[in-house]
């Protein structure tokens, strides 16, 4: 209790931790208003916070705005395709809609270990990269590396299969040949993070450190917390200083009595208010 005894102490100012705790408590008890309201006031000051970007889609697609949500979460999606919530959320946006965004997208969620109600949904290449990313998870490269090329072959608008096709020629094969095939991914799929950080590799490996550097700078931006650096380079990122440092945002939006209710934080004496805790 003395942690959200903390959190309410600073309602004028809202850190990372616990704005997720707001987020996720407005997600839960859906006051969806509050939710939104809070998720914009963050992205406004760091609008790369892909785990922010996602809980306003869920707060929109609670309002039934699933197009807007659904541009949110396509944004999400090209910066991190392995982010298997925004992928599940991508699909159910575009359920009935769109059908070849909800066809990528469940496929895409599905082969990174998102369970579906019904397989028949998922296209045979999602079948095929599921079973590929098991056996890369399980250091079987050679036989995930037979099917991934196959998936590649079917010319998909889909950068998934690339990313597992860059992580195997990185443990197969030497590093020229991972920062060639990551250049030409980055041609199709710019926006791709994990792509963009193996081309930063072979950036720094060839002495170019000015275009390194320089890609960093736009990349971390958009990895706010560096899920996807952490991918690619492990918990130890080698480039963590030039992470942008987050801080805490002002905070003046008033907590509704939903969210009060759930910490004990409405169960005050007569005549206190929730912002007079300490």
């Amino acid at each position: 209790m003395s942690e959200l005894n903390t959190l309410h102490r600073q309602t004028n100012s809202l850190t990372r931790n616990q704005l997720l705790l707001y987020l996720s408590s407005a997600l839960q008890e859906r006051s969806i208003r509050f939710g939104r309201q809070t998720a914009l006031s963050w992205l406004a000051n760091y609008p790369g916070d892909l785990v922010v970007s996602l809980y306003l889609a869920k707060f929109l697609l609670m309002e039934g705005k699933n197009q807007q949500a659904s541009t949110i979460l396509e944004d999400i999606c090209k910066r991190d395709p392995e982010y298997v919530d925004a992928q599940d959320s991508l699909a159910t946006a575009n359920a009935g809609s769109d059908n070849n965004i909800f066809e990528n997208a469940i496929s895409c969620a599905y082969a990174l270990g998102k369970t579906v109600v019904d397989k028949e949904l998922v296209p045979s290449w999602g079948l095929k990269l599921r079973s590929a990313i098991k056996l890369y998870r399980t250091n079987q490269f050679e036989e995930s590396q037979k099917l991934i090329e196959e998936i590649m072959g079917y010319n998909l608008d889909v950068p998934l299969p690339a990313i597992y096709h860059l992580y195997l020629v990185s443990k197969t094969q030497n590093a020229d040949a991972v920062s060639n095939l990551a250049m030409l991914y980055q041609q199709r799929w710019p926006d791709a993070l994990a792509v963009n950080y193996m081309v930063i590799d072979g950036y720094f490996d060839r002495g170019d450190d000015t275009s390194a550097v320089s890609l960093l700078h736009r990349c971390s931006t958009h990895d706010l917390v560096g899920q996807v650096a952490t991918r690619v380079w492990g918990k130890e990122n080698p480039y963590q200083s030039i992470w942008p440092v987050i801080r805490s945002i002002p905070f003046n939006i008033p907590l509704p009595a939903e969210i009060s209710a759930l910490y004990g934080w409405n169960k005050l004496g007569s005549g206190a208010t929730v912002n007079e805790v300490v």
